[in-house]
């Protein structure tokens, strides 16, 4: 009854294989625990999703399931939990689908879910910057793909749809809102008689020249982009700013023409500033049209083809009387094939002829073929024959440099000759990226193109990013600094006393890492992340030496270092407080700074000493002396009874669950053996027993009489004195080594039978009953008779299937 009920985690005790009795047994004896396994053991399933932008995990759901201890826990994968924008990678390491249920609830199993990539579409539709694909994860913060977007000319009103903040479970597409701003082109006419109506046109595009106005005695000269009318406008150049148009008027004059005798030639308007047609000679009989003079005296000669008009004009005909010679003028026209000739009288003038147009050219003046570099003047009498020849200029044109609307500078450039690059303008927090021929800045402008009209070139910028460190009190790291679209080179990792650093956060609140491969489109701060390093002290308490200390990352494990020695003593394990109540469990994660001391046991040596030898053992303290094997009898047939600590009474029998607490010897005790010899008085013969002092008697096989029923064994020949077999050997009293029991038997003429039929059975009963001892053999070992039948045995119940053991019935 001392045996206590053992306990196993995960199993249920049942019984011990072969069954323990009530009283010890009388030798050496071993009992095996039998257990049955629990069928509510538990065991743990935990969900793990993907943190944002880093290839780490964070637990989301723990489920506790049952099972039975020791056999196979599975997850089908058919079964496992689903998590909008995560899917379960059960390839990834530290995945488990199965495992065996560890009766202490240990077993856990996992999933991994990888967190999904959508694909953000962000249309800009400006023209010229394209649209971007990029892959996001799921729950990741998309303001940082937007940048403020810019459009020269528009003003941004936002995106078609508002965007979400976090990427959702889907693709999705953005699509950029713009107002076009609106110019207004004023018109101011400079006193002419018709007001010219505004006109409002959107960025970039081009105003109509207006119907022509009229002043009087004025002739209109053209619009011009400055009130000192120095810059003319080109109505094929894009608007892009509010401008105001100034007409240029030209005052009227009179050119009179006095003849001298001539056909008479009417007066002609001329415009102040121009050069002035002139009108077909006059003609005098007799006489030969000498030019025209600007003087009565007919002195100065005017040319046409260099004069211009400054106010009235009056000319006079000079006229030489007819000579007999006449000369040839040839005018060579490049763009004819055929020269023009005319004869002209000796003195008389030759007449400029109209030049026939030369493409991409303009012309300059007629010329003397020996005298290449100047105009011929007309009013030089002819008194010789005359070669003149076309004389032109290659066209140039104006090629403007526009920034914001703005004309910062320009050049003048002939036909297909290239414009040179200016230097590049600088505009604060903006990059400049190139002259464009559009205002929609989608065409760069190649400058080794030939120019062949005047042309307007449009700078584009492209904003320049503030990308900022924020280390969280560790060390310094400068800002960068990075052009639209561009990514951030990620900087070296900062440094904190007591910390390791963990990644570079794109909120405050370090739930997303950001990705350096993202282009950048606005100014923005990344966070550092920290994660404290926690010391870790082993206490080994006058070990041998381990690791004095080891650093651990906050939420990471202690790893359990190899077990110290001590001479004269046991490790035990390492506790977490230094009374050593509480064992400290490695599987823990690490969130502070902690000291483990080392806990040991004292080691004694118990001595073990018997007749034929001494052994000893190494006993920690508080656990128990391992109990030897059966002890052999002395040579002089003495034989074991017990053990006892030397030094205290032979006759305290040692108690083997008593914990060790010092160096002790055990001894042997022995006693003379004892004979115990079973007198049957007739019956069949019952084996002698040879016992020690502490032994009992072992009830031994009934014996068999026939005609008697056998009654017990006593003490005593006369059987008077039952025998009492829960009495040891020691506690009998006898003075000799041998103890004699007697068996008792009674004759079946004594028995009185009962022959009154029972269920028809006509069985006989017995009237003695018999009175037997709780936890005693009964004996019955006599045979039942009745008439015309055989005996056939003792059965425990009426229907008489259950055969009686009188041996083993107690």
């Amino acid at each position: 009854n001392r045996i206590p009920v053992p306990t196993r985690a995960g199993y249920t005790f049942a019984g011990w294989s072969p069954n323990v009795p009530n009283t010890m047994p009388t030798d050496n004896a071993t009992y095996t625990a039998n257990w049955t396994a629990r069928d509510d053991t538990p065991y743990k399933v935990v969900y793990l999703q993907q943190n944002i932008g880093h290839p780490t995990y964070t637990v989301v759901d723990v489920e506790t399931h049952r099972g039975i201890t020791n056999t196979r826990a599975t997850l089908p994968k058919e079964s496992l939990r689903s998590y909008e924008g995560f899917t379960a990678d059960t390839a990834l390491p530290g995945t488990v689908l199965d495992a065996d249920i560890a009766s202490d609830g240990t077993t856990v199993l996992r999933v991994y879910y990888k967190r999904n990539t959508y694909k953000l579409t962000i249309d800009y539709n400006d023209l010229s910057t394209p649209a971007k694909e990029i892959d996001v994860q799921y729950g990741s913060t998309t303001s940082l793909h937007f940048g403020d977007p810019t459009w020269a000319g528009h003003k941004f009103k936002g995106w078609s749809s508002v965007p979400a903040v976090t990427m959702p479970a889907q693709d999705i597409k953005y699509i950029a809102q713009w107002d076009v701003d609106q110019h207004t082109v004023k018109f101011n006419s400079n006193g002419g008689v018709e007001e010219v109506p505004d006109q409002t046109l959107a960025y970039g595009k081009v105003a109509i020249a207006p119907v022509t106005p009229t002043k009087k005695d004025h002739a209109f000269g053209g619009w011009y982009s400055d009130s000192d009318l120095t810059q003319p406008y080109n109505f094929a150049m894009s608007v892009t700013s509010n401008i105001t148009l100034y007409a240029k008027w030209m005052r009227g004059y009179t050119m009179s023409i006095n003849s001298n005798g001539g056909t008479e030639i009417s007066d002609q308007a001329v415009y102040e500033g121009t050069k002035p047609a002139a009108p077909q000679p006059p003609t005098r009989e007799g006489y030969v049209f000498g030019g025209w003079f600007s003087d009565k005296d007919l002195t100065k000669g005017y040319n046409f083809t260099t004069e211009i008009v400054k106010g009235n004009i009056t000319l006079y005909v000079k006229w030489v009387v007819a000579q007999k010679n006449t000369y040839q003028v040839r005018f060579y026209d490049e763009q004819k094939s055929e020269p023009i000739d005319q004869y002209v009288t000796e003195g008389g003038v030759a007449v400029a002829p109209e030049p026939t147009p030369k493409p991409n050219h303009t012309f300059m003046y007629w010329r003397d073929k020996e005298k290449r570099n100047q105009a011929f003047d007309f009013t030089t009498p002819i008194m010789r024959n005359y070669e003149i020849h076309t004389a032109w200029i290659l066209n140039s044109y104006e090629v403007s440099f526009i920034d914001d609307g703005k004309k910062l500078n320009s050049q003048s450039v002939y036909h297909q000759e290239s414009a040179k690059e200016p230097s590049s303008p600088t505009r604060e927090g903006y990059v400049f990226k190139g002259w464009y021929s559009d205002s929609d800045l989608t065409m760069l402008y190649d400058f080794r193109a030939g120019v062949t009209s005047e042309i307007s070139l449009y700078a584009k910028w492209a904003p320049k990013f503030t990308v900022r460190f924020d280390s969280k009190g560790g060390s310094a790291v400068n800002a960068g600094t990075v052009e639209y679209n561009a990514k951030i080179a990620a900087p070296a990792s900062p440094m904190r006393t007591g910390y390791e650093f963990g990644n570079w956060y794109s909120d405050e609140d370090l739930t997303s890492v950001y990705n350096f491969e993202t282009p950048v489109t606005t100014n923005f701060t990344l966070y550092a992340k920290w994660t404290p390093i926690f010391t870790i002290i082993f206490d080994r308490k006058d070990g041998s030496a381990v690791t004095d200390q080891q650093p651990v990352l906050e939420g990471e494990l202690v790893s359990a270092p190899a077990a110290p020695h001590r001479e004269g003593y046991t490790f035990i394990g390492w506790y977490s407080d230094e009374d050593l109540t509480n064992a400290y469990h490695f599987e823990t994660p690490v969130t502070t700074n902690i000291t483990l001391y080392a806990k040991w046991k004292v080691l004694y040596t118990v001595t073990l000493s018997s007749s034929h030898e001494v052994v000893k053992q190494t006993v920690a303290e508080g656990d128990v002396v391992a109990r030897p094997d059966a002890v052999p009898p002395r040579n002089d047939g003495w034989v074991f009874y017990w053990w006892y600590v030397f030094g205290k009474p032979w006759e305290d029998v040692y108690n083997f669950e008593t914990p060790v607490t010092g160096n002790f010897e055990l001894r042997a005790y022995y006693g003379r053996p004892y004979t115990v010899n079973f007198e049957s008085n007739d019956g069949s013969a019952v084996a002698s027993q040879i016992l020690g002092g502490v032994d009992k008697v072992k009830v031994p096989e009934p014996p068999v009489k026939p005609g008697f029923v056998f009654e017990g064994w006593y003490r005593d020949r006369r059987l008077t004195s039952a025998y009492d077999f829960d009495v040891k050997m020691s506690d009998l009293g006898i003075v000799s080594n041998t103890l004699q029991l007697y068996a008792k038997w009674l004759p079946l003429d004594n028995i009185e039978t009962n022959n009154n039929d029972t269920n028809d059975s006509n069985i006989n009963s017995l009237t003695d009953d018999k009175t037997v001892a709780e936890d005693s053999v009964v004996s019955l070992a006599f045979k039942s008779v009745m008439d015309s039948y055989i005996y056939d045995g003792w059965y425990a119940d009426q229907k008489r299937t259950i055969t009686m053991n009188f041996i083993t019935h107690q």
